[in-house]
């Protein structure tokens, strides 16, 4: 049975959507007004500012979670925990996103133009949440759409699970009891 590559394309590309977002945001940090609405500075805008020094670090992590996902030193981590941390950060994404869908609806439906939203709320609906969006659809198909292989495996690199370890050292041909 072939495993989709899916599962591995979407979780290389959400720590690229991670690494760039991170950039992104150390760019606004430093100054970088580019992708703002006009007139809107980072760093003259407290709130924005903590943000921005909190995504940074945040969205390095993530990409180190996403590579964990598919790279051979992730086994080193506890795969439940390395799952429930991928769906975690894909619900969080995904979430963050939810409350434009309204106005994508509207603008799809021609019901509202871009035209009708103010500079800070098209950043929002037309860029910014967009992006969210995408990072935690790609997060969501790196972590649901793949099992990762168990930890301990035997050195024919197939496993073994736990119940057949048990019963091969108790009462099987070839134990001491």
């Amino acid at each position: 049975m072939t495993r989709s590559p899916l599962p591995v394309l979407a979780a290389r590309a959400a720590a690229a959507w991670s690494a760039l977002f991170a950039l992104v945001h150390l760019y606004w940090l430093l100054g970088g007004r580019v992708g703002l609405p006009d007139g809107l500075s980072v760093r003259d805008n407290t709130p924005l500012l903590v943000v921005d020094v909190a995504a940074v670090p945040l969205c390095a992590a993530a990409a180190a979670l996403a590579l964990a996902l598919v790279r051979p030193w992730g086994a080193r981590i506890p795969r439940r925990r390395l799952l429930l941390a991928a769906r975690a950060t894909a619900l969080l994404l995904i979430v963050h996103a939810a409350p434009s869908v309204p106005d994508w609806t509207a603008l799809a439906l021609g019901r509202r133009s871009a035209a009708d939203l103010d500079a800070m709320a098209r950043f929002a609906t037309l860029l910014y949440e967009p992006f969210f969006l995408a990072g935690g659809l790609l997060f969501a198909l790196a972590a649901f759409g793949r099992r990762m292989p168990r930890r301990r495996q035997v050195a024919a690199g197939a496993v073994q699970p736990a119940s057949r370890r048990r019963a091969s050292a108790v009462g099987e041909p070839g134990s001491t009891e």
